[in-house]
């Protein structure tokens, strides 16, 4: 399918926009899948120290750094990723319309 500078395809037809694969979703479900095999990984190795409900605490506030950790570099990812779909978008929106 050939596409003229109006944006639309052969015959008049709006061009096809491709689509890519989920990478957001599949970045996401990653992210929360090595926060929980971390935590547990963390309580496993870690069995024989908690003897009382404190010691619990201890180590798992010593996972949430991990956790920000995580949470942060995936706020990044989303918040550029975000705004460099927009730029996308409004590029295009001003080559279509001619400007």
């Amino acid at each position: 399918m050939t596409e003229d500078s109006s944006g639309k395809g052969e015959k008049g037809a709006p061009a096809v926009e491709k689509k890519s694969p989920p990478y957001n979703l599949i970045f996401a479900i990653v992210a929360a899948l090595v926060a929980g095999g971390a935590y547990v990984l963390t309580m496993w190795l870690f069995q024989d120290l908690i003897k009382a409900p404190e010691d619990a605490a201890i180590v798992s506030g010593a996972v949430g750094g991990l956790f920000t950790l995580i949470g942060t570099v995936t706020g990044a990812y989303f918040g550029i990723k975000s705004t460099s779909d927009a730029n996308d978008k409004a590029r295009a929106e001003r080559e279509r319309k001619g400007g």
